[in-house]
């Protein structure tokens, strides 16, 4: 099932620019998450920046907030 989501024009040129060929949206918010990083160590590398993934989380839901609230120290 297809979730429509709001992403700032900043959010949005950011997933653009880390977008890989044939690619789209959900897929590279899959990544992203994928990767067991938490959002601290996303942002901390300049992957992509706090403001952003703040954003993206909390447009995706109640489970990511969750996940997000377990990773804090």
């Amino acid at each position: 099932m297809a979730r429509n989501i709001s992403l700032s024009d900043e959010a949005y040129e950011k997933l653009t620019q880390i977008k890989r060929n044939h690619e789209s949206y959900s897929d590279i918010i899959l990544r992203l998450l994928s990767q067991k990083k938490s959002v601290k160590e996303v942002a901390g590398k300049k992957l992509l920046p706090k403001s952003f993934s703040l954003k993206v989380i909390r447009n995706l839901g109640s489970q990511t907030l969750r996940r997000l609230e377990n990773e804090s120290p």
